[in-house]
């Protein structure tokens, strides 16, 4: 597979991660030293065979990133966002379908949930289970209540902000969003549904991910230079 990204443990101690151009989601087992891989559904059949291409071109050393086929959609569907539930339910986000993927961690079956919004990133699981998604073109996060099966939108404060990354403070009830556009970082309330926007030190401060510690301490890391790093400088 290739293009591996966003590594998440469940219970087991297993290694699950994306593989965003096999349009595949893998999984570790560290005591048995094994791997199993599970594949996406494509959308259609020009999916199938661009996936087949992409496949059988990184392989042989050909090329390197998929080509850009479908203006609606905005390119190739690449998983992206992952995490695992305390259930041990694996979600991800597919970068470009506008969809996220629940996988059974027993059966591995893959069952597909379009989104209401564009270019669902990075998404974690709360205390109840339910999922915080960020939507980077339409500068919001989403709740999605699995019980429930409905999507709910939180508009982000800033006008024009791409959110790329969260993660919960469950202890807190917070959400915090990098402000990848703004040079800041988030918070979401979730019991009053306000945020609160915290100024970084450094201007150009591109921020991609985002972690909470058991104290409630927040961690990022920033690049300087946004204009290369959204989006190859366009």
């Amino acid at each position: 597979g290739f293009y591996p990204q966003t590594i998440r443990f469940d219970a087991k101690d297993r290694a699950w991660f994306t593989l965003g151009l096999s349009s595949k989601v893998a999984v570790f087992d560290r005591q048995a030293r094994t791997f199993r891989y599970i594949d996406l559904p494509a959308r259609g059949k020009l999916d199938q065979l661009l996936l087949w291409y992409t496949q059988w071109s990184l392989e042989s050393g050909r090329g390197g990133e998929p080509p850009r086929y479908d203006l609606k959609s905005s390119g190739f569907p690449s998983p992206y966002g992952l995490d695992v539930c305390a259930d041990g339910t694996v979600w991800v986000a597919r970068l470009n379908a506008d969809d996220i993927a629940r996988i059974d961690p027993v059966t591995l079956a893959v069952e597909i949930i379009p989104t209401p919004f564009a270019a669902p990133r990075r998404l974690r699981c709360d205390a109840a289970g339910d999922l915080w998604i960020t939507g980077f073109a339409g500068g919001l996060v989403a709740r999605y209540m699995v019980a429930e099966k409905r999507f709910r939108s939180y508009a982000l404060p800033i006008p024009g902000e791409t959110p790329y990354g969260l993660d919960i403070d469950n202890a807190r009830g917070l959400v915090w969003v990098t402000g990848s556009q703004s040079d800041s970082l988030l918070s979401l309330d979730v019991a009053t549904g306000r945020w609160r926007v915290f100024p970084l030190s450094r201007r150009g401060s591109f921020t991609r991910d985002i972690g909470v510690a058991d104290d409630g301490s927040v961690f990022s890391s920033s690049s300087t230079f946004p204009g290369w790093q959204i989006e190859d400088g366009q």
